[in-house]
């Protein structure tokens, strides 16, 4: 209930306060008001989230910011340095890791936050579906990668702007934080702000040429670090062996859904979003082809497509339409199957990661989950 609670208290003020021409003003606190309990739901939280737990295991050997060397930014996360600063600024105020959680669940929710205010006037409805399709994972499974998109979102502006310093001064902090970043510095060479039927083409034409091509694309970058690095991060997927089950949720995640907001609200996407949206479904459908380092990838346009779901929320409610219901539908059934699914063996679902939820107060372990993670999932 510590999650569901919340959760319907956000859909029913968004309901309230935004299926209307003119919003309430009394929207933004409310905004304020859940996103602060968001973040302290997760600042207190203890033992929640599989790698967590990994997180909560390497910062006890982090040095504070008083002590820590040149050479310590980048032993513990040598292509992550900002991460380990962060963790030694944190150790300032204290050695345990809750002070971290405090500190990440701030920097990463408030920027995100940021982010949402600026991009839609739905605000409540995106702070809703950003609850339901990645506020878990973003703040309790990437930690290092989600404050890299969290950057990344927020850099944005800047790109379409055509201010490239400031937009690539905000890509190089984001790639501090995570070496995923490394995609954004691309993105300028692609960047347009109509997406036609010429793109689709051109998208659809390289994830043809990328299947004719794999096995050669495969040899040729093996012994790239960076792609090894993308690799022994990803190797709690290669242990699940990308089974059908994973291809169809996360295609149906990072592909479908998207795929049928653009059918069936083309006009109602802002041009702005549109293309973000198109480089979500690109990275989506080559999930086919390199899973460990697209899945990777999508997650830097996941929070646009949140935004694009919330504002065209209100719809939902105003009109009679089955199209408008059926993606709707299509997408909490996705998601919704998404936490049900089974993850490794003996009866570990993916929910088990952040439920049952214990506080820094409480301080109660699940024995469960301690076990499938640290003797199966690691």
């Amino acid at each position: 209930m510590i999650y569901i609670l919340p959760l319907l208290f956000t859909f029913l003020c968004a309901v309230v306060c935004e299926c209307r021409e003119k919003k309430l003003r009394v929207h933004k606190p409310l905004f304020i008001l859940i996103l602060t309990y968001c973040v302290l739901l997760m600042a207190f939280r203890y033992r929640v989230g599989g790698d967590t737990l990994r997180y909560m295991d390497s910062y006890r050997f982090i040095p504070d910011l008083m002590h820590i060397k040149l050479s310590d930014v980048f032993s513990y996360y040598y292509t992550d340095p900002l991460y380990t600063l962060l963790c030694s600024f944190a150790k300032l105020f204290g050695k345990s890791f809750y002070i971290f959680q405090l500190f990440h669940a701030c920097l990463l929710n408030y920027l995100i936050g940021r982010f949402i205010v600026h991009n839609t006037k739905n605000i409540l409805f995106a702070l809703f579906f950003y609850m339901i399709i990645c506020f878990l994972y973003f703040n309790t499974e990437i930690l290092r990668e989600s404050l890299a998109v969290a950057v990344f979102v927020n850099s944005v502006r800047f790109l379409e702007k055509k201010q490239w310093i400031f937009y690539y001064m905000l890509c190089f902090i984001a790639l501090g934080f995570h070496v995923s970043a490394i995609v954004t510095f691309f993105l300028p060479f692609f960047y347009t702000r109509k997406v036609g039927k010429r793109h689709y083409l051109f998208f659809l034409g390289v994830l043809i040429c990328l299947f004719c091509s794999i096995d050669y694309i495969v040899e040729y970058i093996r012994g790239d670090l960076a792609f090894e690095y993308l690799s022994k991060k990803g190797s709690l997927m290669e242990g699940l062996n990308f089974n059908v089950n994973w291809y169809i949720v996360n295609l149906s995640k990072c592909f479908l859904c998207p795929l049928l907001f653009v059918l069936f609200y083309r006009r109602s996407i802002a041009s702005d979003n549109g293309v973000y949206l198109f480089f979500y479904m690109f990275f989506g459908a080559c999930l086919l082809v390199f899973p460990i380092v697209f899945s990777r990838f999508c997650n830097y346009f996941l929070l646009f497509f949140v935004v694009i779901v919330a504002d065209v929320s209100d719809l939902l409610l105003r009109r009679k339409n089955m199209h408008v219901a059926f993606s709707f539908a299509f997408l909490l059934l996705v998601y919704g199957y998404d936490y049900k699914k089974e993850i490794i063996a003996d009866g570990f679902n993916y929910y088990r990661l952040f439920y049952p939820y214990s506080d820094i107060l409480e301080q109660k372990m699940d024995q469960f989950r301690e076990k499938c993670i640290y003797f199966q999932y690691m």
